[in-house]
């Protein structure tokens, strides 16, 4: 009801008068339609200032590092023609396929764009541009399209945007995924560093590509509003120059994997070129990771040589919290045969519970581990038989573990005491107990 209050303004305001913390509610939207299991991811940035000057100064840099540069990454197709042009070329900024089921007719090349843009001024004589150009769109190929109207994006090919840079000499840090499983998480990343690198696009010569440096996040208190680079601890290094104490990087190159593009006469290989796998870490408790290049020069200074390391901009992405867990049992259970909860008794809080905080209020859970590999219902009942809570669970991947929040169906806290619960399944049923003491 707060947050609902909140969003329609007539949440009570908190006073800004003295130094405190403070919560804010941002909200996005409304959308037209959004389905079910549907998402929409998009950045924020927080600016802090000392006065209103300094404030949009601050966001006028944030705005500029946000919409960063852009980097020529796939081969270019040039003609005299306004209407020739891949890759960035005449505006042309992306290769759009529409889903399946959607086909449309548009003009992908915007020629009003000549007209209006002041790269064009006088604009081309229009016999060059005053006829049908209408593309079908379709399911199954892609249309080089300037959807923006602006004859300046992708200027010289560059059609890859890539954000938070600005002129900076540093290598971008890989595309990352990160799959958690029993006491373990594996991490993997593409190749486009390394790539950038060694063809001197990003850092630049005399830069050459050194390696990626893997680090985690855990045991994070939540002291202050983002954990701090301190916090991070570097868990694995792999370099082509392991004079620094680096594993070699054909230990986690992964040579399965099959290129997807080629730029700069280099292939790129897709997440999953290079995989490590974390092996201490811990059911039930929440992971980030992240990984770095590192690009490397060699000067030399009054007759003696020293090499320089230069390493990604750290970032960080919450979205992408893990949480190791018990792999599912074979089609039945586990050997054991039983469902388990962790911890039993849950005694006011858990080890891998997370500070709450304004947004996140409901860290807490207990975990039933060693759920079947199919899907399953798990239903929580008093002593009295009232039914508390229903969890559906999917195992079919291999995931046998399954949290709940402490919150009863009707989204109250619940009270001390014994609890039941059952596990229903395709291939059987069981009935357990647990222990909350708040």
């Amino acid at each position: 009801m707060d947050r609902l209050a909140a969003l329609n303004g007539t949440y009570k305001q908190a006073t800004i008068e003295q130094p405190r913390d403070y919560a804010v509610l941002l909200s996005c939207g409304p959308f037209r339609v959004l389905e079910p299991g549907q998402s929409i991811s998009f950045e924020m940035a927080f600016i802090a200032g000392e006065n209103a000057d300094s404030l949009i100064a601050s966001a006028s840099s944030a705005r500029l590092a946000w919409r960063g540069t852009s980097v020529n990454l796939q081969p270019d197709e040039k003609g005299d023609r306004f209407d020739v042009g891949a890759t960035g070329i005449n505006g042309h900024e992306i290769c759009y396929e529409p889903p399946p089921g959607i086909t449309f007719h548009y003009d992908p090349n915007c020629p009003a764009k000549f007209f209006f843009s002041d790269d064009y001024k006088p604009p081309p004589d229009p016999a060059l541009w005053l006829h049908d150009t209408d593309a079908t769109y379709a399911p199954g190929y892609c249309v080089w399209s300037d959807f923006d109207c602006d004859a300046c994006t992708g200027n010289g090919g560059n059609e890859t945007h890539m954000h938070w840079y600005v002129g900076g000499v540093a290598p971008p840090q890989p595309t990352t995924r990160s799959t958690p499983g029993d006491r373990e998480v594996t991490v993997e990343w593409d190749n486009l560093p390394e790539l950038l690198a060694d063809a001197s696009v990003l850092p630049g010569a005399p830069y050459k590509f050194w390696g990626y440096r893997v680090y985690r996040l855990d045991q994070w208190t939540r002291s202050s509003l983002l954990p701090p680079t301190t916090t991070w601890q570097q868990i694995a290094s792999f370099a082509v120059d392991t004079t620094l104490g680096a594993r070699p990087l054909s230990v986690v190159r992964v040579d399965s994997v099959t290129y997807d593009s080629i730029a700069y006469e280099r292939k790129h290989y897709p997440v999953g070129r290079y995989r490590f796998v974390d092996d201490r870490v811990q059911d039930g408790f929440d992971y980030n990771y992240v990984v770095t290049a590192v690009a490397q020069r060699t000067i030399t200074l009054t007759g003696t040589s020293r090499t320089d390391l230069l390493e990604s901009p750290f970032r960080g992405d919450f979205t992408s919290t893990v949480r190791p867990r018990v792999e599912a049992g074979g089609g039945t259970m586990r050997s054991d045969g039983k469902v388990w909860v962790v911890p039993n008794p849950f005694k006011a809080s858990a080890p891998w519970e997370r500070e709450p905080v304004p947004g996140d209020a409901f860290t807490r859970h207990v975990d039933f581990f060693g759920l079947p590999k199919a899907q399953s219902r798990i239903r929580i009942y008093t002593l009295a038989g009232d039914l508390v809570q229903t969890l559906d669970h999917d195992g079919t991947h291999g995931d046998g573990q399954a949290p709940w929040n402490l919150i009863s169906r009707n989204g109250q806290d619940i009270e001390s005491g014994v609890y039941l619960f059952t596990v229903e399944w395709p291939g059987g049923h069981q009935v357990g107990r647990f222990v909350i003491i708040r």
